[in-house]
């Protein structure tokens, strides 16, 4: 889930703040690492630096609640490890821009938030490379969930820290599935039986309208399904797009039977009509939808807005139901990076280590985000138990989103041109899911769309 006014993807936090509303060239320039906090049985001992140093750290525009969490773990960091270092915080809307023209005239921040644009911007020489720093914290790429260690690598470098993945997991209504005959503790485990009980919540009204949905689609998480039917966006060694390859249409195929059967009208109908489960009196409190896809942070919200809802948490559906297939799973995310021309570049390196590497389990269980360091994410688990407590309706549930997020090896390509193919592949899936084209047809308008548009940029 994605960004409104960036060229990709929304992502998580900004679908959050809209989900409220309805159910629906520079230089690149290298800077030798200086020492590091040194890590003494889990404690960080503070830096030895005399002068009070302020370094800026820029991210995307969250809203009040999360950004209050992200400067949390500025805090954190200056009172634990680094006294003489205060981090001061800009959230931006148009943090993309902003951070492109900061960096061409020199003053940009001195560490900042890349979401999944760490490839543009590292083609653009917006961004340092960390592998040598990585390297001296003994991080290695598979200490990290495989897609978001991939979303960082540019030429074989990467130039991200992995900060956070959004593991997609099924909430479903046990009253709904009860009011319906099926069983509360047997959640689909295919994706067959997902569209078989999603349909068989689905009711309608005497004048048609749908009264009561299974699964309300998403546009932007039909990646996540086709990643179970097999299908890759994008082949790196071809250079070529491969919207159109055929375990992709057969899951839009897939997809396009069950809009049928709830009718695209309708379903919007009842989008426009519903709140979602991030605002008050939402279609799942009121017992008028079965299923939704989130992570593992909308405990805080039905919580707050269905705290009389019996729900339960299930795996994403695989393909066939296998465990094996959980290896295909997808996942969104944002990663954290320093920009060409800091001013503050070793400072800068101490936060983001600090923050999303030696405690990356703290950073994610207290901003409610999912932990990249896969050596950390039980104590991640065990953080957010103690945080919710034991009587919590997720505490039962509460491995299964970081489960997922450690078997999660597929991702949005991370090429330069991905903002401009996500624009047109909601695009062709709207056409698709309106009816108004044909899978085969409309994926094969985004691959020649898009790979014209990506051989353009790689001649440049």
């Amino acid at each position: 889930m994605t960004e409104t006014k960036e060229p990709r993807s929304l992502s998580r936090r900004d679908f959050l703040k809209l989900a409220g509303v309805g159910a629906t060239g520079v230089i690149l320039a290298g800077c030798a690492p200086r020492s590091t906090p040194e890590v003494v049985q889990g404690t960080v001992v503070p830096t030895a630096a005399t002068q009070p140093v302020t370094i800026s750290c820029w991210w995307g525009n969250w809203g009040e609640y999360y950004n209050n969490l992200m400067k949390a773990v500025g805090d954190d960091f200056t009172k634990e490890a680094a006294p003489n270092i205060t981090v001061e915080w800009t959230f931006a809307d148009e943090w993309v821009q902003k951070l492109q023209a900061a960096v061409a005239a020199g003053t940009p921040p001195d560490a900042c938030y890349a979401s999944d644009r760490v490839v543009d911007l590292a083609q653009q020489g917006a961004l340092l490379a960390m592998d040598e720093r990585l390297a001296q914290a003994g991080m290695k790429g598979q200490d990290f969930v495989p897609a978001l260690w991939d979303m960082a690598l540019f030429e074989g470098k990467p130039y991200g820290i992995p900060g956070a993945g959004d593991a997609k997991m099924v909430i479903y209504s046990k009253d709904v599935f009860r009011d319906i005959g099926l069983d509360p503790e047997a959640p689909p485990k295919s994706l067959d039986e997902f569209k078989e009980q999603a349909l068989k919540c689905l009711t309608f009204k005497d004048d048609g309208s749908i009264d009561r949905i299974g699964y309300n689609l998403v546009y932007f998480e039909m990646e996540y399904f086709v990643a179970q039917y097999g299908g890759t966006w994008y082949d790196p060694e071809q250079k070529k797009v491969t919207a159109n390859s055929p375990e992709i249409v057969s899951c839009y195929e897939w997809m396009q039977d069950y809009v049928k059967q709830c009718g695209y009208d309708q379903m919007k109908a009842w989008s426009d009509a519903n709140p979602g489960v991030y605002a008050e009196n939402s279609a799942f409190s009121q017992g008028k939808q079965g299923m939704f896809l989130d992570g593992f942070w909308v405990y805080s919200a039905l919580d707050d807005f269905a705290p009389d809802t019996d729900y339960g948490v299930a795996y994403f559906p695989t393909r066939d139901g296998s465990v094996e297939g959980r290896n295909n799973y997808y996942t969104g995310g944002w990663l954290m990076a320093i920009p060409v021309g800091a001013k503050h570049v070793e400072e800068g390196w101490q936060f983001l280590k600090y923050g999303f590497i030696d405690n990356a389990w703290k950073m994610a269980c207290h901003t409610l985000n999912g932990c990249c360091v896969i050596a950390q994410t039980e104590q991640m688990d065990q953080c957010l138990l103690e945080q919710i407590g034991q009587d919590n309706r997720y505490a039962p549930y509460i491995a299964v989103a970081n489960d997922t997020l450690r078997t999660c090896h597929k991702h949005w390509p991370a090429v330069p041109g991905a903002g401009f193919y996500w624009d047109e592949f909601l695009k062709a899936t709207e056409y698709v899911m309106r009816g108004q084209k044909s899978p085969q047809e409309a994926l094969d308008e985004l691959t020649e769309v898009v790979q014209a548009e990506m051989d353009n940029l790689s001649s440049q």
